[in-house]
């Protein structure tokens, strides 16, 4: 897979995270999963899942993305208004802050 990246830290943080892809046995291994005996260390448990698992989440969502995308294809028309909106309110705005509801 060839990805070009302009931003070197991008490229570096995207190399890292596929690099650190567990092996998806692991990551569904269901017998690992288990209920907290108390809710206080259920953040410092998701912390640690997300972190160990990083690269196994960034393929999921991307392969949700891919999933949203080609199964609606009005996404792709949301998304390119979304994106010239903020090119259009950027354009607008180069010479001034901008202010939504009187805040900067």
């Amino acid at each position: 897979m060839s990805l070009s990246l302009s931003n070197t830290s991008a490229r570096e943080w995207f190399s890292r995270t596929k690099e650190s892809v567990k092996p998806w046995g692991d990551f569904l291994n269901t017998k690992r999963m288990g209920v907290p005996k108390s809710v206080s260390p259920l953040p410092k448990r998701v912390v640690k899942n997300v972190e160990h698992f990083q690269g196994n989440y960034l393929f999921v969502f991307m392969g949700l993305v891919l999933f949203c995308v080609l199964t609606s294809p009005m996404l792709l028309v949301a998304i390119a208004a979304c994106l010239g909106a903020c090119y259009l309110i950027s354009l607008k705005n180069q010479d001034r802050k901008i202010t939504v509801l009187g805040k900067h």
